[in-house]
């Protein structure tokens, strides 16, 4: 890099703590075979549901700089979980869904991380239905 005098310019050496970064874990569609529905005949078969989680750490993750898993929340375990609790058991509704995986999700994580979750259906019954159907859970900022 040469500055406007001909010369080379000096690089400062950046350091990310003083921008306030945020940092952040998203699980991105995460597919569910969940048995759905209002009616025992859409219970029947298990349908696909998406799910969705962003977590928002307080604070860097330990594993930032150790490259540890031990240090950070290992979402193959969360996935695990919500897939588990998903084929475990028949849900009426979305909402009730989300909010057991929720629920499950929550546990697994430290009170400073935040919670953001999103399950879609993604074939209801509903003729010209054709982008599913979604239930969030979103925590607010604790301040």
């Amino acid at each position: 890099m040469i500055d406007e005098r001909g010369g080379a310019a000096r690089r400062q050496r950046f350091d990310p703590e003083p921008l306030r970064a945020r940092y952040t874990l998203k699980i991105h569609r995460l597919e569910l075979d969940v048995r759905l529905g209002c009616r025992a005949e859409e219970r029947a078969r298990p349908q696909k549901v998406e799910l969705d989680a962003t977590l928002r750490f307080a604070a860097p993750p330990t594993a930032c700089r150790s490259d540890r898993l031990d240090d950070t929340v290992c979402y193959a375990e969360l996935a695990e979980v919500a897939q588990a609790l998903a084929a475990s058991r028949e849900y009426h509704l979305v909402e009730h869904l989300g909010h057991e995986l929720y629920t499950a999700i929550r546990r697994r994580l430290s009170d400073d991380t935040q919670v953001e979750l999103s399950v879609r259906k993604v074939a209801p019954p509903i003729a010209g239905l054709r982008g599913g159907v979604s239930f969030a859970i979103e925590e607010e900022p604790t301040r």
